[in-house]
């Protein structure tokens, strides 16, 4: 009677020839909700969870000197388990400074003993420097003769020529459409690149303010490179204003090297905002715009 009894078990429903074997099942079984080896997993990674915690980490990049945030564990930071860079770019860059070339071309030249054509250039090289960030790159990685370690080095060489050959030819200027994700528009003949300028320039001329579009070139210097920009407007002949809706570094570069051009920010055009608001209604843009106002 005993021996014909079946042993099934009761969350996986799999059959056991005895009592003693389903017993041993169950206390094991993955899906029974007490089982001892889910009770002790969890256990164990409560523990590691514990000893453990994900902390969030303000990291600087060892090529770019930026720096970044990592969320990761605290023995992994301990341990220095973690990138080490900002992006994909910077790692790759860290990746060919610890290379020993010298060591690279040797196993390469000694691998290559014997099948290396007899036209073959004794001083060939498989190793480059960059001519745009000077780093040292494989060239059979690239599967190319390129004289660039990728392609955003080649574009930004590119432009950077483009640039140049643009200022021989004193090519540029004002561009209307040059702001994006701003509502922009055309008021009484004159170009506003946003709704904040266009508020400063109704403001000006309602109040017998002269006023104009600028279309003087200023200058200033980041990162070792000079770059140009254009200010927003002339007042009273002599004053340039520019217009900004937040104070960032690039912001402040500008300013300090271009003392003369007064910077307006939200808390010094509260005076305007009212009027003009007052005046035309919240979304003053689509009132007083020749063209409808547009958002790129």
């Amino acid at each position: 009677m005993e021996d014909n009894k079946k042993h099934i078990c009761k969350f996986c429903n799999k059959e056991f020839k005895s009592g003693q074997s389903l017993g041993a099942h169950i206390i094991h079984c993955s899906k029974n909700p007490n089982s001892y080896q889910k009770n002790f997993s969890l256990r164990k990674k409560e523990k590691f969870e514990k000893n453990n915690p994900l902390k969030e980490y303000k990291l600087i990049c060892l090529v770019c000197g930026k720096e970044y945030t990592l969320q990761i564990r605290q023995n992994q930071f301990n341990e220095g388990d973690y990138r080490k860079t900002c992006c994909s770019s910077c790692a790759h860059k860290l990746s060919s400074l610890h290379t020993n070339l010298e060591e690279k071309n040797k196993k390469i030249s000694e691998s290559n003993k014997g099948n290396i054509p007899s036209n073959r250039n004794k001083n060939f090289s498989y190793f480059r420097k960059c001519e745009y960030c000077g780093s040292i790159f494989d060239i059979r990685l690239r599967n190319s003769k390129s004289n660039f370690c990728c392609d955003e080095c080649k574009n930004k060489s590119r432009h950077n020529k483009l640039s140049e050959n643009a200022k021989k030819i004193n090519f540029g200027g004002y561009n209307p459409n040059s702001i994006k994700n701003h509502h922009h528009g055309n008021y009484k003949g004159i170009h506003c690149d946003s709704s904040w300028e266009l508020a400063f320039l109704v403001y000006c001329l309602e109040h017998n303010i002269k006023i104009k579009r600028c279309n003087e070139i200023r200058y200033y210097k980041l990162n070792k490179k000079v770059c140009k920009y254009f200010p927003d407007f002339i007042i009273n002949d002599n004053e340039i204003i520019e217009i900004k809706g937040y104070y960032d570094k690039v912001a402040q570069i500008k300013s300090e090297q271009n003392p003369d051009i007064k910077v307006l920010f939200k808390e010094d055009l509260n005076e305007v905002f009212e009027y003009v608001i007052n005046k035309y209604g919240n979304k003053f843009w689509e009132v007083l715009y020749e063209n409808n106002a547009v958002v790129v």
